[in-house]
């Protein structure tokens, strides 16, 4: 069967309008953030310098916090200490001591692919002890 142009543009038509409707409406809407603060530690002392993160396991951007001389932080999505979506999160750290090249902390625990520590977060539970051992 052979199509001349009415034909393709009556089809190209029909396809295309059978389509709208169907898909996204725009961009999906960013989750609320709860503001989140808390203190990691590991074997027991506060970590004193570094970088924390909280990767939700639902997808979604990536938190960080800077931790502080007695290992507190408070947690960063996309303005500073705006928070963290809700939900759980796998937690990673960065820290070094005196010698800024040097972790103070097993390698496992800088990958979130890799630390094996998570946390539940929540309007209520926004304040947290994160203890490394």
């Amino acid at each position: 069967m052979r199509l001349d142009a009415r034909h393709v543009a009556i089809l190209s038509a029909v396809l295309l309008g059978s389509g709208w409707g169907c898909g996204s409406t725009g961009p999906v809407p960013e989750p609320a953030l709860v503001p989140v603060k808390g203190k990691v530690t590991y074997k027991g002392k506060p970590l004193t310098q570094g970088t924390i993160e909280f990767e939700p396991q639902t997808g979604g951007r990536l938190a960080k916090g800077v931790i502080q001389s007695d290992g507190t932080f408070t947690l960063t999505t996309t303005q500073e200490g705006d928070g963290v979506a809700t939900g759980t999160h796998v937690v990673s750290v960065r820290a070094t001591g005196g010698d800024a090249k040097k972790e103070v902390v097993p390698l496992k625990y800088t990958q979130a692919a890799s630390s094996g520590y998570q946390v539940e977060v929540s309007a209520e539970k926004n304040e947290l002890a994160i203890n490394f051992k």
